[in-house]
């Protein structure tokens, strides 16, 4: 466990220090290209992160150790990966990643919103006036992000609901039943981490890969912060569907409910769902008490066990 913790911690703190040290190589590699360094390095960047941030966790879904079980956040064999479930899945990954992914990056290049200057401070450089403007472009980015995800996410289940119903409506067989087990694919094939992408392509188009890339457009940010935030937004959502709730990782619980209880928890954050009430049977049970970022390696279940029914 220490040593799967200590080697992904190393790759997730270079991969995010990256953009910023190896900014002024890659500016001089572009020879100031706009195109390449904001669209070709976008892509690259993108596609090297999703990597990255998986890589761990693929080691985990298929070495199966025995000191990640108490780690999982559902139980059972049902959720587990299995070669074949994740070659199913490989195929709509890649899509999305290698055809919808480069899509955002080139309207996020004709866009003229990221700022390429050529030339950056030092960290040990920056002024007040330069961290209280990175702090707002960074907390506008979050917000930007919390906005597109939700209500993108919210309309996408509502427009599968009436879908649903309609067809039902439609049928002329009094024994049709429909079975949803949630608005992400992934759901009826594997919790896994890759899976975090695995969606329809317009789906991912407007759910996924819009929001993160409307902030730092909307905010006007040097493409070093575009690809910092990138990195962040994308180690968190593997997080988010790896199936684990793991010391010293950002919780999991919040988004795997919404992937057992689909009208709930739609947000990154939670504040929208906590404004809209679409968090109420979250924040009634375990879950919500488990949900925070833990620092010993006692399984957060076994600090919140489950509560047992009468």
């Amino acid at each position: 466990m220490l040593t799967w913790m200590l080697l992904s911690s190393t790759m997730y703190i270079s991969v995010l220090l990256s953009p910023l040290l190896l900014w002024d190589r890659v500016a001089t590699a572009a020879k100031g290209d706009d195109f390449l360094i904001l669209y070709v390095g976008s892509i690259i960047w993108g596609v090297f992160s999703y990597v990255v941030a998986n890589v761990p966790f693929v080691y985990l879904d298929f070495a199966d150790p025995e000191w990640v079980q108490p780690y999982r956040i559902q139980d059972g064999d049902s959720k587990k990966v299995t070669f074949d479930r994740w070659l199913r899945a490989l195929r709509l990954i890649a899509f999305n990643v290698l055809v919808i992914g480069p899509m955002g990056g080139y309207l996020m290049y004709r866009s003229g919103r990221i700022d390429l200057s050529l030339s950056l401070p030092s960290v040990f450089d920056l002024s007040l006036y330069d961290i209280i403007s990175l702090a707002i472009q960074f907390l506008g980015i979050v917000l930007v992000e919390e906005a597109g995800f939700y209500y993108s996410h919210r309309l996408d289940f509502g427009l599968r609901f009436l879908i649903v119903h309609s067809t039902i409506r439609a049928s002329t067989s009094t024994s049709t039943r429909f079975t949803m087990s949630g608005p992400h694919p992934s759901n009826d094939l594997i919790s896994a981490a890759i899976t975090s992408v695995y969606a329809h392509p317009l789906e991912h188009a407007f759910s996924n890969v819009l929001p993160v890339m409307a902030g730092p457009m909307l905010m006007g940010s040097h493409v070093v912060l575009a690809w910092t935030w990138f990195t962040m937004a994308l180690f968190t959502t593997t997080v988010s569907h790896s199936g684990y709730h793991l010391p010293f990782h950002p919780s999991a619980e919040a988004h795997d409910h919404h992937h057992v209880a689909f009208t709930e928890c739609f947000g990154v954050l939670g504040i929208l769902d906590y404004l809209h009430g679409t968090n109420k049977t979250f924040l009634d049970g375990v879950k919500f008490k488990r949900h925070r970022t833990y620092y010993t390696t006692e399984p957060i279940k076994v600090t919140y066990p489950d509560i047992k029914k009468d």
